[in-house]
Formats: C-alpha cells, sequence, structure tokens
C-alpha cells in the first residue's frame, strides 16, 4: 500500500510539472508574440514620424525657396 501510495504522489508531481512546462512554454511564446509585434509597432511609428519630419523639412525648404524667388524677381 505504502509503495502505491508513494508511486501516485511521484505521478501527480510528474503530471503537475508536466503541465507547468507546458503552460510556461505557452506563456514564453506569447510573450515573443507580443515582443514581435512591440517591434513592428515601434519600427512602423519610427518610419512615420521620419516620413513627417521630411515632409515637413521639404515644405519648409520649399516656403524658402519661393520667397528668395520672389524676393529676387522684385530686384
Amino acid at each position: 500500500m505504502n509503495a502505491q501510495l508513494t508511486q501516485q504522489f511521484f505521478n501527480s508531481v510528474i503530471d503537475n510539472l508536466q503541465r507547468m512546462t507546458e503552460e510556461t512554454q505557452g506563456a514564453s511564446q506569447e510573450l515573443a508574440d507580443q515582443n514581435q509585434r512591440a517591434q513592428q509597432a515601434l519600427q512602423t511609428l519610427t518610419q512615420d514620424t521620419a516620413g513627417a519630419y521630411m515632409e515637413f523639412m521639404n515644405s519648409a525648404f520649399a516656403m524658402s525657396q519661393g520667397a528668395a524667388e520672389r524676393s529676387t524677381e522684385g530686384q
């Protein structure tokens, strides 16, 4: 009887460890997926910000070019 209880105890421990291992692997995969999505979002944000800045600089340059042309035409 003691041997049977010991065997049941160890089987239960092994089952719990296997379940916990599977849950940990699932959580690790979820974290890896979230990290990938965060990196993609940061890359998109960086690209959009750089694009907006370039558009702003281009429009400012175009405005200054236009002002310079108008001032030389007036002379």
